[in-house]
């Protein structure tokens, strides 16, 4: 049979209301218990410990003159004008309960301040520990019964009228309780005295609070809970320190990325400055070797131009020179031919023969053709003579006239004409001119000179 939807669900309804009532009661007389165990624990927490100095208690002050502080007798000045007011106490911030005066008669201002107050503790032995919580701003240093018991935000080292605060307090740190444990040891039963001195950061300061409160423990459970407070308001604060220290580090790596940024964006300006300049310079220097490069070829176009005029020059002067020469040639064959017909003439025809041989005698001896010769051959053949002379010094003024022929590559015949010997002499001065030069029979002379 079936059952509709609505049905069953009173059915379930029906069936779990007795337990839902159970759970009710149950959740019910839980919570009472549970508040009735944190009621008692709160009331022990009570009957463990006693305020002995609670916030808004009255204290003494001093604010009148700069007393010396180096040394500890100001503590038992009874003389003094101690004005007195509750807590807290300052200037600067329009909340003080007791404003205090921060300048002197002669306009000089106070940097630091002292407040004292007597308590009587007649159970000194029940306390197991104390603790003091002190508002400082903005660094302070406690005495009781004249024994430093906690210095906050002060340096090490004596305590004097030019003692200085550590560190600035600004905003809510200037209403901020610290809290310091302190030995039932320095206390004593009976009277006991509490000496606060506090400093200012700056010689002139805008404002500055005090605010004390002292707590006696009787049991160390509440100890470890305020241990445990302390531990996990330490661990906040390390939190926070890390937390500031992750912000420092992100904005010195923030202020390092811009000034990486702005490195790079300088040295690639100097980069793209000194690009330009080199492609620039680069330009230029292209330019101007392009332009040296065209006249240092223009000039050797002309010296290439010069050089072959004056090569064309020399090579025809040194015809001129071999024409003179074989004509001279030809005047010595005629001297000695009119030299024979001199012999066989009558007295009258032998005078005239005679003059006519003085004056071709005159201009065969004559050397400035063959030296002209030697210039020009020189000039085209980048001193042949020197350089032959310089290697072989032992020929003779007539061979090297004998070289210079061969290397103009005239015939035998022709140099005979032109050294007035037969063909047989100048094959046998040839074979003198190498044996002088030290060649091997199968070496050419010809070649040689050639090459030379």
């Amino acid at each position: 049979m079936k059952v509709s939807s609505v049905k069953q669900h009173k059915i379930m309804t029906n069936m779990t209301k007795p337990f839902r009532k159970k759970s009710f009661i149950a959740s019910k007389y839980l919570t009472s218990i549970i508040f009735l165990l944190s009621f008692f624990t709160f009331i022990q927490n009570l009957q463990a410990q006693d305020t002995l100095i609670k916030s808004g208690s009255i204290w003494q002050y001093y604010d009148e003159n700069a007393l010396k502080i180096e040394d500890l007798s100001f503590l038992n000045l009874k003389n003094l004008h101690w004005k007195e007011g509750p807590t807290p106490m300052g200037f600067g911030q329009k909340d003080e309960a007791t404003i205090i005066n921060k300048e002197l008669q002669n306009d000089s201002i106070l940097t630091y301040f002292i407040f004292r107050k007597k308590i009587t503790i007649n159970n000194i032995e029940d306390y197991k520990t104390f603790l003091l919580r002190i508002v400082r701003d903005d660094g302070a240093v406690v005495y009781v019964n004249g024994k430093e018991v906690v210095r906050s935000n002060l340096p090490e080292g004596k305590i004097s009228s030019k003692t200085r605060a550590s560190s600035l307090v600004n905003g809510l740190a200037e209403y901020t309780f610290h809290e310091y444990f302190i030995s039932p040891e320095v206390f004593k039963k009976g009277e006991n005295e509490i000496i606060v001195i506090l400093f200012q950061f700056l010689p002139i300061s805008s404002d500055c609070r005090f605010d004390l409160e002292l707590i006696g423990f009787k049991d160390y459970k509440v100890l470890n809970s305020l241990i445990h407070n302390l531990n996990s308001d330490r661990k906040l604060l390390e939190y926070k320190l890390n937390l500031f220290a992750v912000e420092k580090t992100l904005n010195e790596k923030s202020d390092e990325i811009k000034f990486l940024k702005l490195k790079y964006t300088t040295n690639k300006n100097i980069f793209l400055i000194v690009i330009g300049l080199l492609t620039l310079f680069v330009i230029l220097l292209i330019v101007f070797l392009i332009i040296s490069w065209k006249k240092n070829h223009e000039i050797i176009l002309k010296h290439r131009l010069l050089e072959k005029e004056t090569e064309e020059k020399s090579k025809e002067m040194i015809n001129i020179s071999l024409s003179l020469l074989k004509i001279k040639q030809f005047i010595t064959s005629l001297l000695d031919d009119l030299k024979r017909l001199q012999k066989d003439a009558d007295p009258d025809q032998q005078v005239k023969i005679e003059k006519l041989i003085n004056r071709i005698e005159f201009y065969k001896h004559s050397e400035e053709d063959w030296e002209r010769l030697k210039l020009h051959f020189d000039t085209i053949h980048s001193g042949f003579f020197a350089r032959l002379k310089n290697k072989y010094p032992e020929l003779t003024q007539a061979e090297l006239r004998h070289c210079a022929y061969i290397k103009l590559q005239m015939f035998t015949s022709e140099i005979a004409q032109m050294l007035n010997i037969d063909n047989k002499s100048v094959q046998a001065s040839r074979y003198r001119i190498k044996k002088k030069m030290h060649l091997p029979p199968e070496v050419d002379l010809k070649k040689f000179l050639e090459d030379f």
